[in-house]
């Protein structure tokens, strides 16, 4: 049952990737080197100081926002870099962080340290032309996770787009076998989390994650709890209503109610799409004919519903941002 759950997740997991390829590092390439980067098409190539990214840097002289990208269960960082690609192309200099799986990084989504991403704040808020004040993240999925975990540890996140979000850190994503261990770690220590309940091939993955949150102790569900009512940042989180894997509109409608009750302070906006599945956002429009959609309809979602999702969501992407972390030219024309 265990195999039959994770060749399951194997095949969501390349869905969730949009796109193939080779993500093996440079040989060269050493963990902790001083800056070896290499300029490419896609943004240049960081081994610094532990870190693995592609860094979009500011077009212009005068400091701007930035965002950290941050890619899900699918591993590397060619959808982080796909989106930063995008993002930057708006105006953003963008840090697209892989976590897992390159090489340097854990092989697994598996006890990852979340030092490493207040870690790579630091870098960003070190780059010429990037403004401390205003740092954002954009996450998927894990990558939603982790950014509002990180949101809620860290006040110099001034924005969160966190697409199909969970409200509660989860166990490990292991492809090679089961492991009840946590996916992040703190201090050394894990990270409270809730485990995966006994899978169901019949009901999917939903219904997995669901009786995992209902079944969880009580004591367990408030430890393994995102405190996002600590974050000082704006949030926008985009959710599905038929997502296949977890359910990212309950788990976006509890944020928002926490912050509310906590008198948040700035922007929380929820974007909920019925007819949508687990990818809502691409950091693209696409068309109804985009071969992507052979890979994400698998993924919860109707075709029409995931489009209207996709292409409703990302101008409004474009819109919060520009609101909570102005690009050089709107700061200009205000």
């Amino acid at each position: 049952m265990r195999a039959r759950l994770f060749a399951l997740l194997v095949g969501l997991a390349a869905v969730a990737g949009c796109g193939g390829g080779d993500r093996a590092a440079p040989a060269d390439a050493t963990p902790g080197a001083p800056a070896a980067a290499t300029t490419t098409s896609s943004g240049v190539e960081v081994r610094d100081e532990g870190l693995v990214a592609s860094w979009f840097a500011p077009d212009g002289a005068a400091p701007g926002p930035a965002l950290l990208v941050l890619g899900g269960s699918e591993g590397g960082k060619q959808t982080s870099t796909r989106m930063a690609a995008d993002l930057h192309a708006h105006g953003y200099a963008t840090l697209a962080l892989a976590y897992f799986d390159e090489q340097g990084l854990p092989a697994q989504l598996q006890e990852i340290p979340l030092e490493y991403f207040v870690h790579a704040l630091d870098w960003l808020a070190r780059q010429r032309g990037v403004d401390p004040a205003r740092i954002g993240v954009v996450g998927g999925s894990k990558g939603a996770e982790a950014a509002l975990l990180l949101a809620s540890r860290d006040r110099r996140v001034r924005a969160v787009v966190a697409s199909t979000p969970t409200d509660h850190a989860w166990q490990s994503v292991d492809w090679n076998g089961w492991s009840d261990t946590p996916s992040w770690t703190e201090g050394g220590a894990p990270l409270p989390y809730l485990r995966y309940a006994p899978f169901d091939m019949a009901a999917g993955l939903r219904a997995m994650y669901d009786r995992s949150v209902a079944e969880a102790p009580a004591a367990l569900r408030a430890a393994a709890r995102i405190p996002v009512e600590r974050s000082d940042a704006a949030l926008l989180l985009i959710a599905g209503g038929q997502d296949a894997l977890w359910g990212a509109v309950e788990a976006s409608d509890r944020i928002a109610a926490t912050l509310a009750a906590a008198g948040h302070a700035r922007e929380v906006q929820v974007l909920r799409y019925a007819d949508a599945g687990h990818v809502v956002f691409l950091g693209r429009a696409v068309e109804a004919d985009d071969p992507v959609l052979a890979r994400i309809l698998p993924m919860g979602g109707t075709r029409e519903g995931v489009v209207a999702a996709i292409n409703d969501g990302w101008p409004k992407v474009l819109a919060f941002l520009e609101r909570n972390l102005p690009a050089p030219h709107a700061t200009a024309a205000r």
